[in-house]
């Protein structure tokens, strides 16, 4: 449920709406590295639409993530030609995280992004 912000080109900012943080979690804003941006610029626009993870109704986001996880285990199917090994979606969790150390992201960053307290904030 984030939404991009563009204050200035090239910063892009993650911003959490105050009605869809989590209790445990420090929301608000938090710029986002190069990487994540170009991640961000190659997926799919939906016209009308403001969110990264953009459903295809208007101005709604993805949130029906069964139907979303078997719809991407048919198309990596497809493209792999053979069926993928089992997996979770909170997996992809644990991939950004190791992803975003290799590329040199500062933890206290990869820890907001993932939505995690970060102690001292």
């Amino acid at each position: 449920k984030a939404i991009v912000e563009e204050p200035t080109p090239p910063v892009m900012v993650w911003t959490i709406p105050e009605a869809h943080k989590r209790e445990k979690a420090n929301g608000g804003k938090l710029p986002l590295p190069r990487m994540a941006l170009e991640v961000i610029e190659g997926l799919p626009k939906i016209q009308g639409n403001r969110f990264v993870f953009a459903s295809n109704r208007t101005d709604h986001h993805i949130n029906s993530f069964p139907k979303d996880k078997k719809e991407l285990d048919r198309r990596l199917k497809e493209a792999l030609g053979r069926d993928v090994d089992p997996w979770v979606l909170h997996s992809l969790r644990h991939t950004a995280k190791t992803l975003m150390a290799s590329a040199g992201v500062p933890e206290f960053n990869s820890e907001r992004l993932l939505g995690h307290v970060v102690p001292g904030i």
